[in-house]
């Protein structure tokens, strides 16, 4: 699988040799001038998008994009766009599916032929005209049935709601006699605030009264009104709150849920009412009247109004019903017009392809995309031509002009496009062919930054190396085992995902490669530690055997060498921490050492490949020396102190010697020694060290600085000449810098100065002693800094054992099968959510780090461009809102 990135499987052009570089740098780039005719200028964008091989540059970026030559066609698409999204609203709406067109490659070729078989208008325009008139008329239709089904369910609901207003509010105003009602005390503002209770409707309020309380018989100048209505369930509280503030308690507001839902006529989504009766003082004036009715308007509660004599109350409820009736039949029919539209949309224009909406949508961007990209191009000889400039991979440039020549042939009548390379001083962009294997490393090394054009792509390497050393902090036979699995899994699963649309599991198989390698990894360490579950496997037995026993000291005889791994007499000793600690500390050192070296070494095909004399004098040499004279002799000092045998009590200290080379000159304490001559070995090493420190720092900038005063010696016409070619002045034996390669984009390689400007030496002195400080400081602490490798590995096989240990063997001591079962079941959940979860996540990182920090440092720049072509495969392909 062909994937574009912002990087190459480069063919870098050496002389007249072309090498294949394949991921490790970037393809060779040229920088082109592309003239087209105007009249048939869509044709040639077309079919350049179908190859995906040029990356336009805008040529109008002073104009506003109303300015632009094809503004009306990408306002077409647009709008468009818009209908088809949303129509696609309005099936997911009636839960109607519809199928995505699925590959992108296989949809453009069937598109392709689909247009060959098309008459069209010789301008390219006549299907997207026919498309246009009938999205227009399906969004004719639709919108008209829209707004007649919101229409019908308004109403309809007005009448559900009217329904259950007569129905509750029934219960307690029937009967009451209004002119004789009795005055019920208020409740206070506090009460409401607490949630006091309400008098439910079921219960009539007014009623015939006797007894004592017929004393309280309001005047007949006074008498009580009701309103009745609906308001949202949710805004229940806050609208009696308000009546009673509003009215200073001269209101009694009770309030009765609908059971049903009702759904809201435009979203179709469920909204909870409650029916509500307000009685208030009603008296000579109707202010408080006006006052309830604000209150209602404001939270949106909609008012009914109750017959006052039973017969009307009657004939309304039969009136209600068989309104009902016929209005769910008419709602019926409409929605089953509106899904029958919908469903024609969603439906396949052929036999097993995608949905119809899905297809037109593809169209339009794929039109959009090329309006959009021919508004980039500037126009040229009286507007019979448009212009462009853009850049093309050398791997790509014959197909190019190939797929030209076959165009301008159909349109023989026109001008023949023209494809000529042209001179820049630009940076090319960064452009890999990547795989699916390959894409998931190129991700990473692309979140710290894209690599410069043709610099060494640490992505090579970082296929073996991320894997590996996340393998070093979570080896384990079981646990290693469990994460290959699930990387196989998603290999398998990959295929069934994509058919299937589970975005979900698409997005996780693109990590399918580098779980399974992370799997194997940590399963192979987990070999070589002789780790499962925490647990010492003995497969080969041991070659340590019991010897005599001196004091309380047991002594063991080493009988030779364990086959694989280490032996598994030291899991359970008494010394077991200690000696897993110093293993792997060491290891640890070992394997920075190695990959902090082979940056350096990376660092140095930089400068051969770009030709840099003064970096591979001036900077590799002197902190590869740095390097070696205190690192790489620690880890030979390692490998010596392994080599030989010690008295188990009194082995020399290798930190302590270390510490000694810059404290003391390389002198070695008494029973510290490797080997004869130490000290003098170690002062000559230290010497190296130290006079590299200032070859780095000082050597560079001065000879830059003697080659700007020569030229200004040679006078201002070479001078002048410098100022548009700074990185001649940088570096004078790179001859790619020199003027600029025009057929593979120029400059962009040199060092210091690479950007047009005059020389400015504190400047290129100030970045010197940066990298410097940065290099001796950064080769202590990331050395350092790979002990975390040691730490994490640790952290990881105390963990399991606490959780097999804890959770398992004392359940099991216990005897108690529930107890046992309980166990497992801590066990298995502590290993599934900490181990394989949260330090899968954190062992990540931590290889993340290493790689990002300690390893690419010593050589990666990281701020190139990523090539980004004009691709029909990625206009589809890539997410939309």
């Amino acid at each position: 699988q062909r994937r574009v990135h912002g990087g190459t499987c480069p063919s870098v052009v050496v002389g007249r040799t072309r090498i294949i570089m394949g991921i490790f740098r970037s393809e060779a780039m040229g920088y082109y001038e592309l003239l087209l005719p105007s009249e048939t200028a869509r044709d040639f964008v077309e079919e350049l998008g179908r190859i995906g091989g040029l990356q336009f540059i805008d040529l109008n970026a002073h104009q506003t994009a109303f300015q632009r030559n094809y503004v009306n066609y990408t306002k077409r698409c647009d709008e468009m766009e818009r209908k088809l999204r949303v129509f696609a609203e309005q099936a997911s709406k009636y839960d109607i599916k519809i199928n995505k067109i699925g590959d992108v490659q296989d949809f453009l070729e069937s598109l392709k032929t689909q247009m060959h078989q098309r008459e069209q208008d010789s301008d390219g325009h006549g299907y997207l005209d026919e498309l246009e008139n009938l999205f227009e008329e399906y969004d004719r239709e639709l919108t008209e049935l829209n707004s007649y089904n919101e229409r019908l369910t308004r109403e309809y609901n007005e009448k559900v709601e009217m329904k259950h207003v007569i129905e509750k509010a029934s219960t307690f105003i029937q009967g009451a006699n209004w002119n004789d009602a009795l005055s019920r005390p208020s409740r206070s503002d506090s009460d409401l605030e607490h949630g006091a209770s309400r008098r439910a409707m079921e219960s009539p309020l007014l009623t015939s009264v006797d007894g004592p309380l017929a004393s309280r018989v309001v005047e007949r100048s006074m008498r009580f009104s009701y309103l009745t209505g609906v308001v949202a369930t949710s805004d229940t509280g806050r609208f009696e709150r308000m009546l009673f503030r509003a009215t200073k308690g001269n209101t009694y507001a009770l309030f009765s849920p609908i059971d049903e839902a009702i759904n809201d006529p435009v979203t179709n989504a469920e909204q909870h009412k409650s029916v509500f009766i307000v009685f208030y003082q009603g008296g000579l004036t109707n202010a408080m009247e006006n006052k309830v009715k604000k209150i209602c308007d404001a939270f949106g509660a909609r008012r009914y109004p109750y017959p006052e004599d039973k017969s009307s109350l009657i004939r309304l409820q039969q009136d209600l019903n068989s309104q009902l009736q016929e209005g769910t039949q008419v709602i019926s029919k409409t929605r089953e017009r509106i899904i029958d539209l919908l469903s024609r949309m969603a439906a396949p224009r052929r036999v097993g392809g995608p949905a119809a909406l899905s297809e037109w949508l593809a169209i339009v961007q794929k039109e959009k995309s090329i309006y959009h990209t021919l508004n980039l191009f500037k126009a040229s000889h009286g507007k019979q031509t448009l212009r462009a400039e853009c850049w093309c991979p050398d791997s790509l440039r014959d197909e190019v002009s190939s797929r030209l020549s076959q165009q301008s042939r159909k349109n023989a009548d026109t001008i023949p496009a023209l494809l000529k390379p042209l001179p820049t001083h630009a940076q090319p962009p960064t452009y890999f062919k990547l795989n699916d294997f390959t894409a998931i490393f190129q991700e990473i090394v692309d979140t710290y930054g894209t690599p410069q054009y043709q610099e060494a792509n640490p992505a090579l390497f970082t296929c073996v190396t991320f894997p590996f050393l996340f393998g070093i902090m979570f080896g384990d036979i079981g646990h290693g085992s469990l994460l290959l699995l699930f990387g196989l899994y998603l290999i398998w699963a990959n295929d069934g995902a994509k058919k299937a649309g589970n975005e979900g599991l698409v997005a996780l198989c693109k990590a399918r490669y580098i779980l399974t390698l992370m799997g194997f990894f940590a399963l192979y360490v987990g070999i070589m530690y002789n780790d499962f579950l925490s647990l010492g496997l003995n497969v080969w037995g041991t070659t340590w055997l019991k010897g005599e026993t001196v004091g309380d000291k047991q002594e063991w005889v080493h009988t030779g060498i364990y086959p694989i791994g280490i032996d598994p007499v030291w899991h359970g000793a008494e010394n077991e921490l200690l000696f897993f600690n110093s293993l792997k500390m060491k290891i640890s050192v070992i394997l920075g050492v190695i990959q902090m070296t082979f940056g350096i070494v990376l660092k140095l095909t930089n400068a051969l490949h770009f030709n840099r004399k003064l970096d591979i004098y001036f900077e590799f040499i002197p902190q590869m020396i740095f390097m070696q004279s205190l690192f790489g002799y620690m880890v030979i000092m390692i490998f010596i102190k392994w080599g030989q045998m010690w008295d188990i009590y009194n082995p020399p200290n290798l930190i302590n010697t270390l510490i000694n080379i810059p404290l003391h000159l390389g002198a070695v304490a008494p029973g510290d020694d490797l080997y004869d001559g130490q000290a003098t070995v170690q002062l000559i090493l230290f010497l190296f060290a130290f006079l590299s420190v200032p070859v780095m720092l000082l050597v560079k900038p001065l000879i830059l600085n003697a080659r700007h005063k020569a030229e200004q010696a040679r006078g201002p016409a070479l001078l002048s000449g410098a100022h548009h070619a700074p990185s001649r002045l940088v570096e004078e034996d790179d001859e790619e810098n020199q003027h600029g390669d025009a057929h593979h984009g120029g400059g962009g390689h040199g060092g210091h100065g690479d950007e047009h400007g005059e020389f400015n030496f504190g400047e290129i002195m100030i970045h010197q002693v940066i990298e410097t400080i940065e290099f001796v400081l950064g080769a202590v602490s990331n050395t350092a800094s790979y002990l975390r490798l040691w730490a994490l590995s640790l952290a990881h096989s105390q963990l399991a054992e606490v959780f097999f240990s804890k959770a398992m063997l004392l359940t099991i001591a216990s005897g108690n099968f529930f107890m046992i079962f309980v166990g497992f079941a801590v066990f298995f959940g502590a290993t599934i959510g900490v181990l394989m979860m949260m330090d899968v996540l954190e062992c990540f990182l931590h290889s993340l780090r290493l790689h990002w920090v300690e390893f690419q440092n010593k050589f990666y720049k990281g701020d190139g461009y990523k090539f980004k072509p004009f691709s029909f495969v990625e206009v589809l392909a890539a997410p939309t809102d």
